[in-house]
């Protein structure tokens, strides 16, 4: 084989190997840049301010909020979430606090997760590690240990279901010390 043969197949090989890789990297990043991976817009320092018929129904603020593609329809909260619902007479009714939360528009969920702390306006507190609220049903939720304060009792369990202003609520197992007013040790 001839000097110049043998460079026109190298030449020849060495395009070949170069349109193979590039289309598998073109793969590479077209799978990584996904729609759905990247939001496609991000505010930082947002407060979002919930409205019907003039009314406020509720506050969010977050230090990043990250907006995903319509597939997806998801809402990324990090850096520090505050809901705040509010009453009929514009009074703050309850306060969800959370360092991080997702919405899912399209399933009608939200989802508070890491030292999530929900406080309503009797002054209980619940303290979780992950809550579920769906909008559909007007219900929270969790499977994961919660713990509530209220005056000088605390109470824990292994779940709770509650309205989704913490006005009402459920604790699954739920466990503590309970102190009972002095009336009750008057009875026959």
């Amino acid at each position: 084989m001839t000097h110049s043969t043998l460079l026109r197949w190298s030449s020849t090989a060495l395009v070949v190997v170069l349109l193979f890789s590039c289309k598998n990297e073109l793969e590479k990043v077209m799978a990584f840049a996904s729609e759905d991976e990247w939001p496609f817009q991000t505010t930082y320092n947002a407060t979002y301010t919930y409205t019907e018929k003039g009314q406020v129904l509720n506050r969010v603020m977050a230090g990043e909020v990250n907006r995903f593609g319509a597939d997806t329809g998801r809402t990324e909260f990090s850096s520090g979430f505050l809901l705040i619902f509010y009453d009929s007479l514009q009074q703050e009714e309850s306060r969800l606090q959370s360092l991080r939360a997702l919405q899912y528009h399209h399933r009608n969920l939200m989802i508070a997760e890491d030292s999530v702390f929900f406080t309503n306006e009797q002054g209980e507190t619940l303290e979780t590690s992950l809550l579920i609220m769906d909008r559909d049903s007007g219900l929270i939720y969790t499977d994961e240990p919660v713990k509530i304060t209220r005056d000088e009792t605390i109470i824990f369990g292994d779940g709770l279901r509650a309205n989704e202003t913490f006005s009402w609520y459920r604790i699954i197992n739920p466990r503590g010390e309970f102190y009972m007013d002095d009336e009750e040790d008057d009875l026959p």
